[in-house]
């Protein structure tokens, strides 16, 4: 609670970083192809931030979410009085970073198939980064330090992971369908359709509140799993 403001507001400007990227960018992101069709459809639109088809949405979506789990954790640490960290650990960051690339990067390559590896395996992705923010370890290290950790009760680990899962999509489903897009539908009736300008005003409300929902959700799987992470540790 004492550090809700801080954080909020942090996301908020990284969220207003990434839009605005978005926003100027030559290239959209697309919906995620056929195959799987009606789920990964609803997924895709309610998950809008996690759309990759491009390199560039890759690096913006990588540095927009290390960010945000960066400045989570430090706060984190504050909170539970763990040993004082310096403020910006560039080597931490980037190895960090270089780790959500990856997934990001499933996203990019795989396609579909990215998109099911991505939701099974986000939470072991976040308690990597957590272990490697924490421990301080070469980001090889943290990856065999967090399958040892896992492999001590594997079934917390996808019990949490699935409540999260379902938790964050009752979330993005109330807000997506009637909050954000009826609000904007009706936002755009208000103007011409040859208005330009109008129509790129909405348009960066529309990529921002988008955005901002699901990034509003990182810091929540974050800390969960951050938490984890010392269940984990005492029974390893």
């Amino acid at each position: 609670k004492r550090v809700s403001s801080s954080l909020f507001s942090w996301i908020a400007l990284v969220t207003l970083l990434t839009c605005t990227a978005e926003f100027f960018s030559p290239e959209e992101r697309s919906s995620f192809g056929a195959p799987f069709s009606p789920i990964l459809y609803l997924l895709s639109n309610m998950y809008y931030g996690l759309k990759t088809n491009s390199l560039t949405y890759l690096a913006i979506n990588a540095v927009g979410c290390s960010l945000i789990l960066y400045r989570v954790f430090m706060l984190l640490g504050v909170e539970i009085n763990l040993p004082r960290k310096p403020l910006i650990d560039v080597a931490t960051f980037v190895q960090m970073l270089l780790a959500v690339a990856l997934g990001f990067g499933l996203l990019y390559w795989l396609d579909e198939w990215g998109v099911v590896l991505i939701a099974v395996s986000v939470s072991l992705l976040l308690l990597l980064c957590f272990v490697h923010f924490f421990e301080r370890a070469v980001i090889l290290e943290s990856t065999a330090r967090t399958i040892r950790l896992c492999a001590a009760n594997f079934g917390q680990v996808m019990g949490l992971h699935f409540i999260l899962l379902m938790m964050t999509f009752s979330f993005l489903l109330i807000l997506s369908a009637p909050l954000l897009y009826m609000n904007t539908t009706m936002l755009e009736w208000n103007f011409a359709e040859t208005d330009l300008w109008s129509r790129n005003i909405i348009r960066f409300i529309e990529i921002f509140l988008k955005l901002f929902a699901l990034n509003l959700v990182i810091p929540v799987f974050a800390t969960s799993l951050a938490f984890l992470y010392f269940s984990l540790r005492e029974v390893s």
